[in-house]
C-alpha cells in the first residue's frame, strides 16, 4: 500500500512539474499575449498569496532548543482556542508536517504587536541516525516563538499547503486568538 501511494505521489509531482516546451523557435517576452488567470478556488485566501515570513528578532536560540522564559507552548490541538496572557509573556506554536511532501506552513498573525523571536523547522531525530527513511519520514515540526509585546487581540491563521490556494481541508489549518492584557 505504501509503495503504491509513493508511486502515485511521484506521478502526480511529475505531472504538475512538466511544462509544454512547444515546437518552434519563438522567444517569450513577458506581457506579450499574457492572460490573467483568475483563481476560482473558494478556499483561496488572498492574504496567503504573497506570504513572506517576517524576519525573526532573535534567532540566537535554535527552535529545537529550550528558550529561557517560555511560558506557553501550543500545538495543532489548540487550533480554534482563545487564550489570554500577560504583556511580556513568551509563547511558542509548534505544528507538524511531513518532509517527504512539498508542503510548508504559511503563518499569518494580525494585527502587528507580537514580536517574532525566532522561527524554523526541526525534527527530533538525531543527525547521526543511520536510517535515511527515519529522517525523511519525520515527524518534522515548524515552530514560531513570540513575545507578547503589546496589549491587544491577535489572530493567528496558518495553512499547510504546497501553494497558498491548494488547501485540502481543515486537517491542515491552524487558527488561534491570543488576547494580551
Amino acid at each position: 500500500m505504501r509503495e503504491t501511494l509513493f508511486i502515485l505521489m511521484i506521478a502526480v509531482m511529475l505531472i504538475f512539474s512538466c511544462t509544454d516546451s512547444g515546437e518552434g523557435n519563438e522567444t517569450y517576452t513577458p506581457g506579450e499575449n499574457d492572460t490573467q488567470v483568475e483563481t476560482t478556488n473558494e478556499k483561496c485566501d488572498p492574504r496567503f498569496l504573497d506570504y513572506v515570513q517576517p524576519e525573526p528578532a532573535d534567532p540566537s536560540v535554535p527552535v529545537n532548543e529550550p528558550l529561557s522564559g517560555m511560558k506557553y507552548s501550543f500545538g495543532i490541538n489548540d487550533s480554534g482556542r482563545t487564550v489570554t496572557m500577560n504583556e511580556g509573556d513568551i509563547f511558542e506554536i509548534t505544528l507538524r508536517y511531513s518532509p517527504s511532501l512539498p508542503f510548508n506552513w504559511l503563518f499569518i498573525v494580525e494585527p502587528d504587536g507580537l514580536l517574532l523571536l525566532n522561527a524554523g523547522e526541526f525534527t527530533g531525530i538525531s543527525p547521526d541516525e543511520e536510517s535515511y527513511l527515519i529522517r525523511i519520514k519525520g515527524p518534522w515540526n515548524s515552530r514560531w516563538r513570540y513575545l507578547a509585546e503589546t496589549e491587544g487581540t491577535y489572530v493567528f491563521d496558518g495553512i499547510l499547503a504546497i501553494r497558498p490556494c491548494d488547501r485540502m481541508g481543515n486537517w491542515n489549518e491552524f487558527n488561534m486568538t491570543v488576547v494580551v492584557e
